[in-house]
């Protein structure tokens, strides 16, 4: 049940909106994560959103996938237009690319959180 820790999360901090789940490849973990919230946030459709990954490894995973990394670890963030003062970074997205404030491309979620 891939959507228990973002609806965990969304109970826990009392967040009402949609829910989902979204799959990346290994070098694009959380990617599609933090397109969707920022056409969400464009869009209107919401100020703010969670957005996030989570990779855990456990005795069921034993066997990993092609091309798998073995990288485990959950990142989540906090995506908003409705306080511009607070920001503490800014992305960007140009011809259906994401970009950092500085211009540099986003690939994956870690790209942005270090």
């Amino acid at each position: 049940m891939p959507g228990i820790v973002i609806s965990e999360a969304a109970i826990l901090f009392r967040l009402t909106g949609p829910t989902f789940t979204v799959g990346d490849p290994v070098g694009q973990r959380g990617y599609q994560a933090l397109r969707i919230a920022v056409d969400l946030i464009s869009s209107g459709a919401c100020r703010t959103v969670l957005a996030g990954w989570l990779d855990a490894g456990t005795k069921l995973l034993k066997h990993s996938a092609e091309g798998d990394d073995g990288v485990r670890g959950a990142v989540f963030l906090v995506l908003s237009d409705e306080y511009p003062e607070r920001s503490i970074r800014t992305i960007r997205e140009k011809d259906f690319q994401l970009f950092t404030e500085s211009g540099v491309k986003i690939s994956a979620i870690s790209d942005i959180v270090a």
